[in-house]
């Protein structure tokens, strides 16, 4: 039994993004403006891209919302402006457009924003990439490891103060700060000398230098999870994982028998130590660079060593994602309906086989479906 890789994607990805409270209130505060937009009188005048709705089981909705308010900030700022002054609307609606104009129109908001699309936007391509259901596990693997590398790379100050800059550019100077409570010295202390700290500090110049401070931790605590995450969910460890890396032509352990064995053994091959030694000099020497189904059909491959075919087939059958799980499942739901219920078990399980094999059906009956 494999895990759908591309649902231990998804959960990475919900564990990183409420990894921290600022991350949770961020896309709360993304769903306030969606519901904002969807107003009927805000809708008409807003002219930006459409904010989509937030749903937990599909992190890739989160992915275009951030999108989206990235591409119509100054389109978003403009239409609350506009409903805070506009004395034709309703207190309520007012309110509302202050409060959110607040907390949008700052460096911390699109800073958070900036960063998340960043990171969501790595994974699209895996995660493309594992709906697909002829994908092996050999390149789920190295999709996901790929992905893993580029995400431990973003981890610099470099790489931080590129994001920083481009979010502070947003906005203007003042907006930059962060907006605080006027502190007042303490009554007990206004006609002393105070020596030594009392626990508060003046606002000043430097209020934006701790609101910089206060983004790069959370920048890289949340690459820290995302990557412990990723380790966690993806260990190598695994025998069979291991098995299916030795099995890979551009892998330095290729054809290792006594990595290949716990595959050997579930897929009943006989290995033969000979024909692994003679295949992996072969292919080093004149197939550099060469994919496992390449080095499959390879006619030196196929006549000289037929174990290395039989072990490469049985690590290329190893699926990575639910899709075709999924997709019966969708059909079940199609065929047992209210009127189907007393059916016996035999009879549902040739209908759900022929109707998600429509293709073959199809060519068996002449119809199509």
């Amino acid at each position: 039994y494999v895990h759908c890789y591309n649902h231990k994607v998804h959960l990475v990805v919900v564990s990183a993004m409420s990894s921290d409270s600022r991350l949770t209130d961020f896309f709360q505060l993304c769903d306030c403006l969606y519901k904002f937009t969807k107003r009927p009188n805000m809708a008409v005048i807003y002219q930006g891209h459409r904010l989509k709705r937030l749903l937990d089981q599909r992190w890739t909705g989160h992915w275009e919302t951030v999108r989206n308010i990235l591409l119509s900030f100054a389109d978003l700022v403009q239409l609350l402006e506009d409903a805070q002054v506009n004395k034709r609307g309703t207190i309520d609606v007012r309110v509302e457009a202050s409060g959110l104009l607040g907390q949008v129109n700052c460096a911390r908001f699109v800073f958070v924003a900036k960063m998340v699309h960043r990171v969501l936007d790595i994974f699209k391509p895996v995660d493309k990439s594992l709906q697909d259901r002829t994908v092996d596990l050999l390149t789920a693997n190295r999709l996901v490891s790929a992905t893993n590398d580029v995400i431990v790379s973003m981890r610099s100050d470099q790489q931080f103060d590129t994001l920083w800059e481009d979010a502070v550019s947003l906005v203007s100077h003042d907006d930059a700060r962060e907006v605080r409570r006027q502190r007042k010295l303490n009554p007990q202390y206004a006609s002393s000398i105070v020596y030594e700290t009392v626990g508060q500090r003046e606002a000043g110049d430097n209020e934006s230098e701790d609101l910089k401070c206060e983004m790069k931790r959370l920048y890289f605590s949340t690459i820290d999870v995302v990557v412990s995450e990723m380790n966690t969910r993806f260990s190598q460890q695994d025998q069979y994982l291991a098995a299916l890396t030795a099995a890979d032509p551009c892998s330095p352990d290729f054809l290792d028998e006594s990595l290949l064995q716990p595959l050997a053994k579930l897929a009943d091959i006989d290995l033969d130590l000979a024909q692994l030694s003679v295949a992996r000099a072969y292919v080093q020497k004149h197939m550099k660079g060469a994919s496992a189904t390449d080095v499959m059909k390879d006619n030196v491959i196929n006549h000289g060593a037929p174990t290395v075919r039989s072990i490469i087939a049985a690590a290329l059958t190893f699926g990575a994602s639910s899709a075709t799980c999924e997709s019966s499942f969708s059909t079940m739901a199609r065929i047992l309906t209210d009127y189907r219920r007393s059916m016996l078990q035999v009879r549902k399980s040739n209908l759900v086989l022929l109707a998600f094999e429509s293709d073959l059906t199809s060519k068996l009956t002449g119809d199509s479906m």
